[in-house]
């Protein structure tokens, strides 16, 4: 139940973890001293039975208790508490030591493979850093955050000793998930505090994440006592991969255990040694027979196939690329590491024609080549101002309602990369802060996934009037920089080589290679190949041969030592490849918005309407990112789509074309079909987009 209240104290830590861990050893001390006093005795009997104590080795199956303490780092960003609270400032990292108790079993093959299964409480709580709330009041954040953890582990004893490695999953349920809020509030002379107390909102009810540790076992019982206690101290590392506690902002939990374990089991006894045998009596001697040769290696079963080249037609799609002129910022200090930041050196060489090459149309490699581009603006923009020595720019950086002098700051870490990588005249470069950008995604705290939107708005925008920097023929203050052309195509990777296929080559070969000798007895080898499967382009034969027929040796050593040869041959010809040459044009816009920006319109009409020759295939493609109502998305991107065709069908009626159709298409958020990932805010803000490929007859 939320709570509002005034209190003239501050809270200070729980001492639950104290009384657990005292109540633990307790507990183990009390168990280890009852059991050993119970078994002397028993075994002392035994042992005036018979003539010789029988002993016992460690226990196969054991269970017991776990008690330890929970170091807990806290990373990342959290402020949007639950639905009826966001606290004043966001909070970023913090710590917290927590309790852990366990109930335990173990089984364990031999002296070096276990098994390990814990189950129990698991806290996780713990302090984020105090931040200034607004009027410069300190504000603190504390959660009580635990689970119900269930953990099997993998246990191995590389040296078949007490020492030992465990790892595993972890696989846990909510228990506790409230946590406190508290704000200074001046009154008079007096310093006061205002509290909420309250449930997380939007807290994953169960996860899974992972676990690695050490161990050692010390066995407190001698060896004639069946029953054997082992008290094991451990420590274990639990990172942040699965410890997300919430889907809506990044706040992670890095976790370092250290404790102690109490088991008890029952010990497997130790066989008595064998009687001695009596020495064989000695055998007559006989006549040594020659020692029998050693078999010759056996040639190993690898069979060799060749496959000629299969590529007859290839599409290559030569696309417009746009580049979105924000830099994002994960919070006010430095531009993230995502963004490819080069030294003064190697700016010196920096070419944006070297980024981005040809690549294969598969949709993962193509956002990543694309990606690839994005994540160089600096650099682009530095050779472009270096190319210009007149033109200038304005840095704009929106803190995202955190102030105006970290918007400021961000705006400052984009001009000093500039000035100190490219060596860009500081004077050329202005900057200013903001709390929010000019069309904004964030508005208030009632909208839905407000983390997202938030992220969206913390950015540095690069505007400028210079028109070397910008698209098309812009004289106006803008930030639609010139795009970047990349170059597709669906060709595979083997279509265009001659491949080789040599069967259960990685288990009998270390390596092989191939020798091709066309009909006039050139010869050339190729290799060492690895693997089961090598190739060569087609292209780079021919070069050194002629076409035609051509014979196949693969020459190899067996790891056995045995030289051999397998032979095929194949036919090999210049490949006569039907090309056909898409154009693609995309274009950006900005957060729920469905007018075309002017300067693309301008390049639509100027330059990529003229390309549309008469009797082509048009298709135009709009999407959205996953910020807002899925169906207003939807709505979202079939406007954008029919915008654009309705300005491209205008412009080529004017030109006289004819026969041209029409494929249009509304995706909205659909993420097998939007051209990027939504995990970050560039990827989102290059979802705006509409994509236009014009197919020729």
């Amino acid at each position: 139940m939320k709570q509002y209240t005034y209190i003239n104290h501050k809270n200070v830590f729980p001492g639950v973890f104290r009384h657990f861990m005292a109540g633990f050893f307790t507990l183990a001390l009390l168990l280890t001293f009852s059991f050993s006093g119970f078994a002397v005795p028993q075994e002392e009997s035994v042992a005036q039975e018979v003539q010789e104590e029988t002993t016992y080795d460690a226990p196969k199956l054991l269970f017991g208790i776990a008690g330890a303490a929970n170091i807990n780092f806290y990373e990342g960003t959290t402020r949007h508490l639950n639905d009826d609270f966001i606290a004043p400032a966001a909070f970023h990292d913090g710590f917290g030591i927590k309790p852990y108790g366990a109930a335990l079993l173990e089984y364990n093959f031999n002296d070096m493979w276990g098994l390990t299964l814990n189950a129990g409480f698991d806290g996780r709580g713990g302090l984020f850093d105090e931040v200034m709330a607004p009027c410069d009041m300190p504000s603190e954040l504390e959660t009580d955050l635990s689970y119900i953890a269930i953990e099997p582990s993998l246990k191995f004893s590389p040296f078949r000793s007490g020492l030992h490695l465990f790892a595993g999953p972890r696989f846990s349920m909510v228990y506790n998930d409230e946590f406190t809020y508290e704000r200074e509030v001046q009154h008079t002379n007096e310093t006061e505090y205002w509290t909420e107390e309250g449930e997380w909102g939007d807290l994953r009810d169960s996860f899974l994440s992972f676990q690695v540790g050490a161990g050692y076992d010390i066995m407190l019982s001698p060896k004639t006592n069946q029953t054997k206690f082992v008290l094991t101290p451990f420590v274990s590392y639990h990172p942040y991969f699965g410890q997300v506690p919430r889907d809506v902002d990044t706040w992670s939990i890095n976790t370092v255990r250290a404790g102690l374990a109490l088991k008890i089991g029952k010990g497997v006894p130790v066989p008595p040694p064998p009687e001695p045998e009596p020495e064989p009596e000695p055998e007559p001697e006989v006549e040594e027979e020659e020692e029998a040769e050693a078999p010759e290696p056996e040639t190993p079963p690898v069979n060799l196939t060749v496959r000629p080249p299969v590529l007859e037609e290839r599409q290559i799609t030569n696309e417009v690329f746009p580049l979105r002129n924000y830099v994002f910022f994960d919070d006010h200090s430095s531009i993230p590491d995502r963004y490819n930041q080069i030294t003064p050196a190697e700016a010196d060489d920096f070419s944006s024609d070297d980024l981005p090459g040809r690549v294969y149309a598969e949709r993962d490699m193509l956002s990543q080549k694309q990606m690839r581009v994005y994540y160089n603006i600096l650099n682009i923009l530095g050779e472009r101002m270096n190319e210009a020595p007149n033109s200038t720019v304005t840095l704009i950086g929106s803190s995202a309602g955190e102030g105006l002098d970290n918007g400021r700051s961000q705006a400052e870490a984009v001009k000093a990369y500039l000035v100190d990588i490219f060596g860009i005249d500081a004077e050329r470069i202005y900057t200013s802060g903001r709390e929010w950008p000019e069309r904004a995604s964030y508005s208030d705290s009632s909208q839905e996934q407000v983390d997202l939107r938030i992220s969206s708005d913390r950015r540095v925008e690069i505007m400028s009037t210079s028109t070397e920097l910008l698209m098309g023929n812009l004289t106006e203050f803008s930030g639609l920089l010139k795009p970047v052309m990349i170059s597709t195509s669906d060709e595979g990777p083997l279509d265009s080589h001659v491949v080789f296929n040599l069967s259960n080559a990685d288990r009998y070969l270390d390596e092989w290679f191939i020798e091709l000798t066309d009909e006039e007895g050139q010869s050339v080898e190729y290799g060492p190949f690895t693997g089961s499967r090598g190739s060569v382009p087609v292209a780079e034969v021919l070069e050194e041969g002629v076409p035609g027929s051509y014979t196949v040796e693969m020459k190899a050593t067996s790891r056995e030592g045995l030289d051999f040869v397998l032979d095929s041959s194949v036919d090999l010809h210049p490949l006569d490849v039907e090309e056909t040459h898409v154009t693609r044009f995309s274009m950006l816009y900005e957060f729920d918005a469905s007018d075309t920006h002017p300067g693309y319109k301008n390049y639509l009409v100027e330059n990529v309407a003229p390309q549309v020759p008469d009797r082509a295939r048009v298709v135009i493609h709009g999407h959205t990112d996953i910020i807002g109502d899925p169906e207003h998305n939807y709505q979202l991107s079939v406007q954008r789509a029919n915008d654009a065709r309705q300005l491209i069908e205008n412009t080529l009626i004017e030109r006289g074309k004819e026969g041209v159709t029409f494929e249009v298409y509304g995706s909205g958020e659909l993420t097998d079909q939007t051209p990027f990932d939504n995990d970050l805010p560039e990827q989102r803000f290059y979802n705006r987009t509409v994509i236009i490929d014009i197919y020729p007859e």
